[in-house]
């Protein structure tokens, strides 16, 4: 990404063309990846049990979590 970020249109997935750059919207959504990548680990990213877990952040997380490891099973062929 150049210094300044990303300028004009970019490449992403499937050949879909975005009109933002990429790398904001994941900035933008960072507490999604980081929900998905704590629950990976086995660990809830915030306190209590599942019952006190957003609900949004939850269901986006798990959306990250099946797409990532589609990706991966994409890849290994």
């Amino acid at each position: 990404m150049p210094e300044g970020g990303c300028h004009g249109e970019a490449e992403w997935v499937d050949g879909e063309i975005t009109d933002r750059c990429p790398m904001i919207w994941a900035l933008e959504y960072h507490p999604v990846f980081e929900a998905a990548n704590w629950m990976d680990q086995g660990v809830l990213p915030h306190s209590g049990g599942w019952a006190d877990q957003p609900a949004a952040l939850m269901a986006l997380a798990k959306v990250v979590q099946d797409e990532y490891r589609a990706a991966q099973n994409r890849h290994r062929r």
